[in-house]
Formats: C-alpha cells, sequence, structure tokens
C-alpha cells in the first residue's frame, strides 16, 4: 500500500522538475517577479568545495561512478538527482528531463551518464560562459540507491507499513577561492552566488560537505552555513577525508558536537582514494573499506557514521520537510494563482487569429474611445467645463484687455479723420474716418477670437489623452497594441489639427464680417437719440449726455474708460472728437457683444462637435479595407508584454497542475 507521504515525495519529484522545464528555478526565481514554486519545495542541497570530496560522497550514495571527473571545475551546472528504489531484481536505469523520456540502461555502466552531463553543459553554457545555475534534471532508478522509508504513527488511519519513496539531492558545483588561468575572475563570485541561490529557500536542507584534513571552521560549506543558517537547525555536516588526517589527530571533537555545532549533527564518511577513482574501483566495496575504517578506529567506534547514517540522516530530514511543507506550498500555490490570474485578466487575452475577430477587436476599441472622449466632454469633467470656462470667462476678459483706448483716443481720432477726409471737409460726420476707426477696432478682435480656438484644441488634445488612459484601465488590450494605440492618438490629434483651422478661419470670418459691412441703423438710432436728448435739454428737459459722446444704440455702452480733458484742444473741437469717439466705440461694443455670442457658437459647431462626430472617422475607414497583414500589424504587441504574458501563464499553469497533483496526493 502507498501511504500519503510517499506519494507526497513523488509529487515534490514530479513538481520539480515541471519548475525546471518551465525555468523556475532557485536562481531564476530571484531575478523574476512571478511567485516561484521552486523555493517552496523541500529539497536536500549539497555544497562544498571543489575539494572537499562532495562528488564521491553523492557517488557513494547512488552507487555509481557517474559524475564528471578532473581537474578544476567538474560540475559546472547544479545537477538535481532524484533516486528511485527499484527491485533487486530490476535494471538500472536512467533519464534526463531534457531528453524528453530517452531511457538509459546503466546496469553495466553509468559513463553514459558522465557523458551527457558534460555534453548538456557544453551546449548550455556556450562559448565565454564557465557556470550556470540553470539545474539538470536526472532521475535514476536502481535497487542500488536508499529509499525514503516511511515510518506511520499510530494515529494515521493507515496501517503501519514501510514503503519506498523517491530520494532527492542537488549537487552543486564546488566552490573555488581562486579562478584557474582558463577561468573568468568573476567565477569566484558566480560559484559563491549559485550556492546562495539553492540553499537560501527555509525549506531546503543543507548537506555540507568538509574535509576533516583542513580547517573545518573556515571550510566553504560552513562558511555559507553560518551565513543562512547560523543556528544549524537545517543543515546536516558532513566530514570526509578521515583516513587523511594526521597521525594522532581525529574529528571526534566535531563529530561528538563539542565544536561546529549544528542540531542534526555531524557524519564522518571515508570515501575513494584517488587510486580508486583512477582504477575504477567497485563502490560497493568502498563502502565495505568505509565500515572497515570505522570499525578499526576505536576513537569512531561509539559514533554513527558511515555513508548509510548519512542516508538514514538525510531521509529522515526530508520526510520532515515534507511534512511541515505541505501546507505552506498548498497556502502559497493558492494565494500566487490568485495573484497570476488577475494580472493575466488585466493583461488581455490572446489575439485573434483570424481576419473577423481582429476587426472586431479593433472596432471595439475604437468605439470605446468614442465613448470615453464623449462622456469627457459632455460629463464636464476635464472637458465639457474646461471649454465653458474658456467662452464665459476667458473670452470676456481678453476682450475687455484690449487696448481700445489707445485706439479711440482723441488725438488717435483726430489724426484719423483728418487722414481720412483730406482736404473736403465732413458736412455731418467724419463718415470715411469712422469707418477706418471701427476698422482698427474689429481689427483687435481677431487674436481673442483665435485664442478661443487654440484654448479649445488644448482642452480637446488633453481630452483625447484622458480618453486613451481610460480605455486602458477598461479595455487593457489597448495597452498591449502599440501599433492600434499609436495609429489611434496620432488619428485623433491630426482630426483636431484639422478642426482647429477650420475653427480658426470661422472665427476670422465672422471678426472680418464686421469690418464688411456696418449696421446704418445703429448710427441712425444713435443720432435720433442724440438728437432728441439734445431738444430735451434745450427745452429744459434732461441735459444731454456727459462729452463722452452720444449715448449707445440699443443700451449698448462704448469701450472708453472716463478720462480727463485734453486742454490742447479747443472745447468744440474736443466735443467733437468726444462725439465720433464715443459712437464707433460703442458701435465695437455691439460688435464685441454680438461676438460674445456668435464665436462660441461658431467653435461649437465647427470645433468641439466635429471632433466628437468624426474624430476617428479616417481610422474607421482605413481598417474597412487594410489587409490581414495590416490588421494584425495594429494588433502587435510590444515585445515585453508579450513575452511577460507569456511568462504569467505558464507560471499560472505550472501552479494549477501542482495544486491537481497535492489534491490527489491528499486524497
Amino acid at each position: 500500500m502507498t501511504s500519503q507521504l510517499g506519494r507526497l515525495v513523488e509529487l515534490v519529484n514530479r513538481l520539480q522538475a515541471a519548475c525546471a522545464l518551465a525555468g523556475d528555478n532557485s536562481v531564476e526565481g530571484q531575478q523574476s517577479d512571478l511567485p516561484g514554486l521552486w523555493e517552496a519545495l523541500p529539497q536536500i542541497v549539497a555544497i562544498g568545495g571543489q575539494s572537499a570530496g562532495k562528488s564521491s560522497v553523492l557517488e557513494a550514495v547512488v552507487g555509481r561512478d557517474f559524475l564528471p571527473r578532473g581537474s578544476g571545475i567538474c560540475t559546472r551546472r547544479p545537477l538535481v538527482l532524484q533516486l528511485l528504489q527499484a527491485p533487486k531484481e530490476a535494471r538500472e536505469t536512467a533519464t534526463f528531463l531534457h531528453q524528453k523520456g530517452k531511457v538509459h540502461d546503466i546496469t553495466e555502466s553509468a559513463e553514459v551518464l558522465r557523458e551527457e552531463i558534460e555534453k548538456e553543459t557544453d551546449r548550455s553554457l556556450g562559448p565565454g560562459k564557465a557556470v550556470s545555475a540553470e539545474p539538470i534534471m536526472l532521475t535514476i532508478r536502481s535497487p542500488k540507491v536508499p529509499n525514503l522509508t516511511v515510518r506511520w504513527s499510530e494515529r494515521t488511519s493507515l496501517r503501519r507499513t514501510d514503503t519506498s519513496s523517491p530520494f532527492q539531492l542537488v549537487d552543486m558545483p564546488g566552490i573555488t577561492k581562486i579562478a584557474t588561468d582558463n577561468q573568468p575572475q568573476s567565477i569566484v563570485r558566480e560559484l559563491e552566488d549559485m550556492s546562495r541561490a539553492y540553499i537560501r529557500p527555509k525549506n531546503v536542507i543543507i548537506l555540507a560537505v568538509s574535509p576533516a584534513n583542513a580547517d573545518i571552521a573556515t571550510s566553504d560549506a560552513m562558511r555559507l552555513v553560518r551565513e543562512f543558517d547560523p543556528q544549524g537547525e537545517r543543515t546536516i555536516g558532513v566530514l570526509t577525508k578521515l583516513d587523511l588526517m594526521d597521525k594522532g589527530t581525529d574529528a571526534r571533537e566535531v563529530l561528538e558536537g563539542r565544536s561546529l555545532f549544528l542540531r542534526h549533527g555531524w557524519v564522518g564518511v571515508v570515501n575513494r582514494s584517488q587510486a580508486d577513482i583512477n582504477s575504477r574501483a567497485d563502490i560497493k566495496a568502498a563502502r565495505d573499506k568505509e565500515r572497515a575504517f570505522f570499525k578499526s578506529r576505536a576513537d569512531y567506534a561509539h559514533l554513527a557514521t558511515g555513508t548509510d547514517v548519512m542516508v538514514t540522516q538525510l531521509s529522515k530530514q526530508l520526510e520532515k520537510a515534507i511534512r511541515r511543507a505541505v501546507p505552506e506550498i498548498q497556502a502559497f500555490i493558492a494565494s500566487s494563482c490568485r495573484q497570476l490570474e488577475a494580472e493575466l485578466r488585466a493583461s488581455g487575452g490572446d489575439v485573434p487569429t483570424d481576419r473577423g475577430g481582429r476587426l472586431h477587436a479593433v472596432l471595439t476599441l475604437l468605439d470605446a474611445f468614442d465613448r470615453a472622449f464623449e462622456a469627457l466632454l459632455e460629463g464636464g469633467r476635464g472637458g465639457g467645463e474646461r471649454v465653458r470656462a474658456v467662452f464665459e470667462t476667458a473670452l470676456p476678459a481678453s476682450f475687455k484687455a484690449l487696448p481700445f483706448n489707445n485706439v479711440f483716443s482723441l488725438r488717435a481720432v483726430k489724426d484719423v479723420i483728418e487722414t481720412a477726409d483730406g482736404i473736403q471737409p465732413h458736412l455731418l460726420a467724419p463718415e470715411l474716418g469712422m469707418r477706418r476707426l471701427i476698422r482698427d477696432g474689429v481689427a483687435l478682435l481677431r487674436a481673442p477670437a483665435s485664442n478661443v480656438v487654440d484654448s479649445v484644441h488644448a482642452i480637446l488634445c488633453d481630452a483625447v489623452e484622458a480618453a486613451l488612459a481610460d480605455v486602458c484601465k477598461s479595455h487593457p488590450e489597448l495597452q498591449r497594441f502599440t501599433a492600434l494605440r499609436s495609429a489611434l492618438g496620432s488619428t485623433a490629434n491630426a482630426s483636431l489639427e484639422k478642426h482647429r483651422e477650420e475653427a480658426r478661419k470661422t472665427v476670422t470670418t465672422l471678426v472680418d464680417m464686421e469690418s464688411s459691412y456696418f449696421t446704418a441703423s445703429f448710427f441712425r438710432d444713435a443720432q435720433a437719440q442724440a438728437a432728441a436728448q439734445q431738444l430735451a435739454g434745450e427745452l429744459g428737459g434732461t441735459p444731454a449726455p456727459a462729452e463722452d459722446g452720444p449715448p449707445a444704440a440699443a443700451g449698448v455702452k462704448n469701450l472708453l474708460s472716463r478720462r480727463p480733458a485734453e486742454p490742447e484742444f479747443s472745447p468744440e473741437i474736443e466735443a467733437h472728437l468726444r462725439r465720433v469717439s464715443g459712437t464707433v466705440s460703442a458701435y465695437v461694443a455691439s460688435v464685441v457683444a454680438s461676438l460674445k455670442a456668435s464665436v462660441p457658437k461658431a467653435v461649437v459647431h465647427v470645433q468641439v462637435l466635429q471632433a466628437k462626430k468624426t474624430l476617428l472617422s479616417p481610422l474607421y475607414q482605413e481598417v474597412g479595407g487594410v489587409s490581414d497583414e495590416q490588421l494584425q500589424q495594429l494588433l502587435g504587441e510590444d515585445q515585453a508584454a508579450v513575452e511577460r504574458r507569456a511568462s504569467v501563464a505558464q507560471r499560472l499553469a505550472l501552479l494549477r497542475k501542482a495544486r491537481e497533483e497535492i489534491n490527489l496526493a491528499m486524497a
């Protein structure tokens, strides 16, 4: 009967393989902001210096001579070993994850594994790169490998049983302190950082391998253990080369826990000698030799030593780590799935592949922009109320600020009417001069009217940007489609520029019309009103108005400020000039009043309403006739966004699969 824990251990192995395929490993997890499952998985990571004997320890566990050998760095990529104990009569087989199910029969020799590890390492590193943190996944099924023996307590509903389950560990490249001639200087830091990345997660059991014939306290493995596990709570120490210590010395203080304390203790092992390795001595014979060594040493006889003890200790700690980690992994997967699902929704779905789907996607986004732009103008926020403020506040203020006093001063009036009438004296009024004065006054109105057009244009441009931002929020896919977003913005701004020029022509025409034809009834009414007031004054009624001239017709006030008398003129001439100045000023004031109403109407009709109706018309027409390739280009995405969405989808699929696997294992 397969135990629940056995299923969970197998699950961890499968998840490790899935993580490797998905690019979720220890180093990648630190370089990406995607939630990484790898670091949540319990595993045993073996670290140590290049000469510590780590490879020999691992080969003793596997029971096969299969790791790369030679001078310098032999292991250049992390090797994730998954060991499955097969029945005694079964043949030994091995599979690499990168070979997609190819099975190697290693019953006679494991040399094929060493060759494939070296080839795969060379393929992935490429020129100029000495090491890589990307793991190689290797599964070995053999009667020789250890099993994780699961012992169930009386509290479980399952009967007590011993079940073979996978045993897993990660072999890291050996740490070095000095780069050799053919190695980059950065390799020392790269190797240490790689080991740091793999032992940092709290669910990792650290197998710290140190040679007994060197200063253990300063060994490479213990230096990293003090950095990441200062209390020694998840580290198992392994002392190698006990048989090479100087005569009269031993490692009892360390093995007995009296120095360099680790909660799970130290285990002493004796590996094959270099001569044994060179002669390809049988590993089983080496294990027998190891047992004989410890039996022959009275100073070690009372201690639990040897490779078998180390394997048992590792199995026990791996079992505890898996039991402890499963609830944490479940919680991590649940929260990570929610996070990734939200990001995937926000990034939008896949791009349609058929013409109809692409055309629908484009038109949907254009319509969304039209509605967002119209809402800004109709709803007021950032659009409509700003346009109204231009009409009701800015335009009247700009008219009021015009220098009418300079145009209609008595000196200016005298110069204009004298120049206009020449040597001919005017009979009733200086008509030519008054016409010129009115044209000069009306000419001042062109700039404020044109400025209204520019102000509204700026508001409409801001509304385009705001509408784009609103659509990107409501339709996140527009953020991805950079080409369409660019085309939408450029089309809208080109339309606004066209409407601005049309509006400018319209309001300029309105002003010019006022200079082209004068309303004669205004002057007749003004003259009649002045005559009536004069007569009333002569008959003893209400006196004539003040010296600024006749009253304006229809209640329109003139544009002149009250001024002191100008003594260089005789009283008669000054009174005459003031009447002319007041009359033309009042007429221009009536033009100002008319433009205050007509300019906003023209701007709204030609500029604002046309923007609402036809802002994207050129793009709508263009989209209807483009080719499939052009449609695809419009829906082209920023490459970074494409890669991000693919990464999120891949990681989400990994986590969902992990959730299903865990639910099955826990059932």
